[in-house]
């Protein structure tokens, strides 16, 4: 497909060049795609919340096109549809950072999550304040279990909006990410699709829509709905729309059961190819479509807010305000009238709307970062025992075990997913072997270290999350190690009997578990990783609660993470690219689980010699 471009490999730069150079509000921070509001120096002096989102590009103006005063300090920009990485979107909370803290405003799209979460764990052991939400407003997948959640889509800038407003008037960071949540909870999205876009560099366009069809669901990155049908008129479709994403919030809110009228607020947006008439046409028949509800629409915006590259179509935004009257409702809309002042957010006179819809013509007369703390925490030496030949010997059969079943990693992952597993294990592998000889002899500080290579090493899913094990393992380490093993105990109810050695490694190995399920979202049944992590993790709690020795422990998780991987083989995935699979996946042990009982019983076997 023809497209105004230079080089698709450097249309990401180019634009966001474009947009800065042409444009005094926003600075871009060189190599790293972060794009900044151009007062940032004087911002970080009045000690404000900063506000960072991002994600793919292709979105345009999400997410460079609400930064600035208002709402967000900056803007984090990957390559097109692919999220940023981990070192783009530090970089971004080191740039902004300020001494009331970060809030991540962050799309539900796997990628997203992990990195954006990753890099929140890492900048909080440099000392940062960071804390993020994610906005999940797809209503057309809410009903279908079977994926990954609901997808972060054009509500987002909403959450922009109302949050930026509340950092604006100088809300704590805890403030904030309330208000944002209440306004992730009240949001609802659907879209209709005409047809596919093309990223640039592909001949290919994402989706196969015949000329007669219209996809309901489309994602904003040409991924599938959930129903095709054929051609509607922009009334059939504005019907549905607003039905869908009404009944979204307001059930959720059971608003309907209230005497008070439901206030709501909407957003028309243009998914990058529809021309200004069709949206006018649009905006005419999603304001008559609620004009025939119980409802108050308090404001309605319409235009590009997050796009497509040019796919054809639009997608309805419902925000649930509350009940008319109720001073929290009063709140929010005071919120998305606070000024702005952003390349992209409408002028303030639009969206509020006149008595009557329809007036007689008679009637109309880069800076550097803050200087916050971060030293990294004190060595705990001394307090356990040090990375020996003993602790490298056991990561030397981790690594050589996942090697050796590179193949078999790669057949079982092509059936459920996108057959790179094998490969990336076998690349943090030799990541990690490439450090062996030079750990530090802390283990907490050599568990570290280790996460910052695979992060940095290993894309994809499994990068990012068992980046972000080791990391909280390390931290959970350093912590019980420094504080005498203080452990809550409704978190490990016999962890205070455990023998001191095997207490360490066992409550830190739960805790890393831990942090991959909340910033992967999983759990056990959902035919991932987890399935053999979560058993593996209860059982060295409870096996070392015996006295039982590391090595003894380690056997028995390793057969807990073996009943757990088995366990997928029924399972039909509900996180991650296995999700979209369908049944196909079913009667196929998860290779991600798979994994996890491979590297346990290379650890068990290790310890035993």
């Amino acid at each position: 497909m023809k497209k105004l471009i230079n080089d698709s490999r450097e249309v990401v730069d180019h634009a966001l060049e474009g947009i800065v150079g042409s444009s005094g509000l926003v600075k871009l921070l060189p190599g790293q795609r972060v794009v900044f509001r151009a007062d940032l120096a004087t911002f970080r002096n009045e000690g404000k919340v900063a506000l960072i989102s991002g994600g793919g590009a292709g979105h345009e103006p999400a997410h460079a096109g609400f930064v600035g005063p208002g709402m967000l300090t900056a803007a984090v920009s990957g390559s097109v549809f692919a999220s940023p990485s981990v070192d783009q979107i530090l970089a971004a909370i080191r740039l902004c950072a300020t001494q009331a803290g970060v809030l991540l405003i962050v799309k539900n799209y796997t990628g997203d999550r992990l990195n954006f979460g990753l890099a929140a764990e890492i900048a909080r052991g440099e000392g940062l304040i960071v804390d993020m939400v994610v906005v999940g407003d797809d209503v057309a997948l809410s009903l279908n279990h079977q994926h990954a959640g609901r997808r972060g889509l054009a509500g987002t800038i909403l959450v922009h909006k109302i949050a930026g407003g509340a950092a604006d008037r100088g809300d704590s960071l805890e403030a904030v990410m309330k208000v944002a949540e209440r306004v992730i909870d009240g949001l609802s999205t659907m879209s209709v699709g005409l047809g596919g876009c093309v990223v640039p560099g592909e001949e290919e366009a994402s989706s196969d829509l015949s000329a007669d069809e219209v996809e309901w669901g489309l994602g904003i990155h040409g991924e599938s709905g959930v129903e095709r049908s054929k051609h509607v008129t922009a009334q059939k479709a504005a019907e549905r729309l607003v039905s869908r994403t009404l009944e979204g919030v307001l059930s959720e809110a059971s608003a309907l059961t209230t005497s008070e009228q439901p206030q709501v607020v909407l957003m028309l947006n243009n998914l990058g190819g529809t021309s200004n008439i069709e949206m006018g046409v649009m905006a005419r028949e999603v304001l008559n479509e609620i004009r025939n509800r119980d409802v108050k629409i308090q404001r309605f915006w319409s235009g590009a807010f997050m796009t497509a590259l040019e796919m054809p179509g639009v997608s309805v935004t419902c925000l649930h305000l509350g009940a008319a009257g109720e001073a929290s409702a009063q709140e929010l809309l005071d919120l998305l009238d606070a000024p702005v002042t952003t390349l992209a957010w409408p002028a303030p006179w639009v969206g509020r709307l006149p008595d009557e819809h329809v007036q007689d013509p008679a009637d109309i007369s880069i800076e550097e970062s803050p200087k916050l703390s971060t030293s990294p925490a004190e060595s705990v030496t001394g307090k356990c025992e040090n990375m020996g030949e003993d602790e490298l010997a056991l990561l030397r059969a981790v690594t050589r075990t996942l090697k050796n079943s590179e193949s078999e990693l790669t057949r079982m992952d092509r059936i459920v997913g996108d057959g790179d597993l094998g490969l990336s294990l076998t690349h943090a592998s030799n990541t990690v072997d490439a450090l062996l000889d030079d750990l530090p002899r802390d283990p907490s500080q050599a568990l570290t270290d280790i996460a910052s290579a695979v992060r940095k090493a290993v894309g994809g899913t499994s990068g990012p999350l068992y980046a972000i094990g080791l990391l909280r393992a390390a931290h959970q380490l350093g912590d019980l190690s420094s504080t005498g093993l203080q452990i809550d105990p409704e978190e490990s109810p016999s962890a205070e009997d455990l023998r001191p050695e095997a207490k360490l490694w066992a409550v830190a190995f739960d805790a890393g578990v831990r942090a991959i399920e909340e910033l992967g979202g999983a759990i056990v049944g959902d035919c991932t990783m987890i399935d053999a992590l979560r058993p593996a993790a209860n059982t060295l709690l409870e096996v070392s609660a015996s006295g039982a020795s590391v090595g003894e422990a380690l056997s028995q998780a390793s057969l807990a993470a073996q009943r757990g991987a088995e366990s997928t083989r029924e399972l039909r995935a509900r996180k991650g690219r296995a999700s979209y699979v369908g049944d196909r996946a079913v009667g196929e042990v998860d290779p991600g689980a798979w994994a996890v009982y491979l590297w346990l019983t290379a650890l068990a076997e290790a310890s035993r010699e």
